[in-house]
């Protein structure tokens, strides 16, 4: 059986032999440069480490670990999202109002484009026919009749010109589902802040409504084949676009003007056609959008290789991190990551095999030593060849729609995690650096 815990408390073990450094946190490491470690994942099998409890929830599919890969596949940079899903580890770096950014999930789905042609067509999800959850009559009655539409614009939000004219998008859009039954609204978008936190991270929003030359611009959910208002049904369209067409078709995607980059669903597309391509690589550091992230990425990219064995196509996935926090982030990253990969090989109909990590400074903080050490005594621990392992399953891949944003809620996953869920681990609790 292969052990995780071998290849990380070994490697752990030779990195508190490494350089002292100072860092921005003021905490203090223990660094090494240029780590490379490799995981075997075959049979879907996830990496969790034996050597400390890392699942504090009921099981795997309710952690934080497993509902924060749902996150990102979102494509959202929301804190709000995730404190809703139950997931609280980000707080501590999201603004007073939520926000951590267009981090991570939003750069793998919905990363600005440069547009420079409306020739230029891209594969976006067709939402025809597809019933979302929706405000009723009654609630948009009530918002009709509130200050929010009521009051002058400039003693509601006196803003600048950017927030007004977002304000005056949001009150003709519910006053035209109030009047055309054909339209539909999420109920959260009654609410006008919480509009005005969506929309920072819709299609459109940084490289259309944010920039001074495209002076007309309108709130759009034709661009997605719908007729339903929400977060993930709606894109800023500027006026200069043509002229949307509602499209009959029942595939899962319809061709648009290209607007945003979805890395993900493109690097399906690839695998799908061309399983040897060397590009099958998603990319979260955008230098222009940096200075927007709340923390730039630590997992900064990934590509995914395959070979083929005895006629079937196996699936790696080869994780870089420019900065690695080796006690509490190593672990979770190579575990989310297997189960990433897990995904993609299923919509792919390959098999994984191999997760492999490379960290450019890897390191341990200095108030996690003593801790760590404490870990490492486990090394050669027999328990650790007597605890269970934890596979991943993944079913209707047919029916699922990965143009879709939320494309995880359609497939059947779950995880073998009983047993692995009943042993007794150590608890090592190690203080963040924010």
């Amino acid at each position: 059986m292969f052990i995780p815990d071998k290849i990380y408390l070994n490697c752990g073990s030779d990195l508190l032999q490494g350089s002292i450094k100072t860092d921005r946190t003021n905490t203090g490491t223990i660094s090494s440069h240029c780590i490379a470690l490799k995981y075997d994942v075959k049979g879907y099998c996830v990496p969790f480490l034996q050597s400390k409890k890392m699942i504090f929830s009921s099981g795997v599919k309710n952690s934080s670990l497993y509902k924060e890969l749902k996150w990102y596949l979102l494509g959202s940079g929301s804190n709000n999202d995730l404190v809703k899903m139950g997931v609280k580890f980000w707080s501590d770096w999201a603004s007073k109002d939520g926000h951590l950014g267009p981090l991570y999930g939003f750069q793998w789905r919905k990363c600005p484009a440069m547009i420079t042609s409306f020739n230029d067509m891209q594969k976006v999800p067709n939402y025809r026919n597809i019933i979302f959850p929706k405000a009723t009559k009654e609630e948009i009655i009530g918002v009709m009749n509130n200050h929010y539409i009521n009051d002058f614009l400039d003693q509601a939000y006196n803003c600048n010109m950017k927030e007004q004219q977002l304000y005056k998008m949001w009150r003709n859009m519910i006053v035209q589902v109030f009047h055309d039954d054909k339209y539909t609204i999420d109920k959260e978008w009654l609410s006008y802040p919480q509009f005005r936190h969506d929309v920072e991270y819709m299609i459109g929003y940084h490289n259309i409504f944010l920039n001074p030359m495209c002076t007309f611009v309108y709130l759009s959910c034709l661009y997605f084949n719908c007729m339903h208002y929400s977060k993930n049904t709606c894109a800023f369209i500027p006026s200069s676009m043509p002229y949307l067409v509602f499209n009959e078709t029942d595939e899962p995607f319809v061709m648009r003007p290209r607007l945003y980059h979805d890395q993900f669903a493109d690097l399906i597309d690839t695998m799908k056609a061309d399983p040897f391509s060397r590009r099958l690589i998603i990319n979260s550091w955008n230098v222009s959008m940096l200075h927007m992230m709340k923390l730039p990425p630590c997992h900064f990219t990934f590509q995914f290789l395959n070979k083929e064995v005895n006629g079937q196509l196996y699936t790696s996935l080869n994780l870089i991190m420019r900065s690695n926090d080796f006690c509490v982030g190593h672990p979770f990253n190579i575990a989310q990551y297997a189960m990433l990969l897990f995904v993609v090989c299923k919509l792919c109909n390959t098999y994984p095999d191999t997760l492999y990590f490379y960290g450019g400074d890897v390191h341990v903080y200095q108030n996690h030593k003593d801790i760590f050490e404490q870990q490492i005594t486990l090394l050669n621990s027999t328990d650790l060849e007597q605890n269970s392992v934890v596979k991943m399953y993944i079913s209707n891949t047919d029916n699922v729609n990965y143009y879709r944003f939320d494309f995880m809620e359609q497939l059947d996953i779950d995880f073998d995690d009983v047993k692995f869920m009943s042993e007794i681990k150590p608890h090592y609790k190690y203080p963040i650096a924010v």
